[in-house]
């Protein structure tokens, strides 16, 4: 559902990725290919700014599975799991996940401008 994945279908989560599976179903296995996207920006006092994203690759699962997060980790199964994001431990999914792979990517860019606008060098 790409960007408007919260307003694919109105109703609830599960309203959208069953929608979402029943659009998918003649979609043969090897071509439900999928991915989470996350960006964050940061925009320093002096207006420098940077953009990050982090992605999480996977693949669209014909059977919800899972009830450990929301949106469509029901139906998501990250690339080298064997199992969907929904039943990973919170641990593991932000070890994998696109917002855990955005974050730690931000947390170089705060730890690179704040240590040279302060005049350290970066630990």
């Amino acid at each position: 559902p790409g960007v408007r994945s919260a307003r694919y279908v109105e109703g609830t989560d599960q309203d959208r990725y069953l929608a979402l599976l029943e659009a998918m179903q003649d979609i043969a296995k090897d071509r439900r290919s999928a991915r989470f996207v996350c960006a964050m920006a940061f925009v320093a006092m002096d207006g420098t700014s940077e953009v990050v994203e982090g992605t999480c690759e996977g693949h669209i699962v014909a059977t919800p599975e899972g009830d450990n997060g929301f949106g469509y980790d029901p139906v998501f199964r990250p690339e080298g799991r064997d199992s969907t994001m929904a039943t990973l431990t919170m641990n593991q999914k932000s070890a994998i996940s696109h917002r855990g792979n955005a974050t730690k990517k931000m947390l170089d860019v705060l730890e690179t401008h704040f240590s040279l606008e302060l005049g350290l060098r970066k630990l």
